[in-house]
């Protein structure tokens, strides 16, 4: 049979050991959001724009592209990707264990 060891798991792990933060942050998130606060940037102008304005910085801040929890997963340094695959072992692990009582 199949055993969970955490150390297996370090995406999964971190994402545990932060559990409390990520709900502060993310019911701050949502405080911010309901009051009209976004989250922006500097954005640089990008290759759609005409030639004279690419690669040059926006006069005013634009709206941040990225999801909230992805900057998160960058803050406690988690890769998503590794993070699906972990979920998905452990997921896997869990049918084995059933399958075995």
């Amino acid at each position: 049979m199949t055993e969970f060891r955490e150390e297996d798991h370090p995406n999964c792990m971190k994402l545990k050991e932060h559990g409390d933060e990520w709900r502060h942050i993310a019911m701050f998130h949502e405080w911010l959001t309901e009051k009209g606060i976004l989250l922006a940037s500097y954005e640089v102008y990008g290759d759609n724009f005409p030639e004279p304005m690419r690669g040059k910085q926006r006069d005013a801040p634009w709206p941040y592209p990225r999801p909230l929890r992805d900057l998160y997963y960058e803050y406690v340094e988690v890769d998503p990707n590794e993070l699906e695959r972990e979920r998905r072992q452990i997921l896997e692990i869990m049918r084995q264990m059933n399958k075995q009582e």
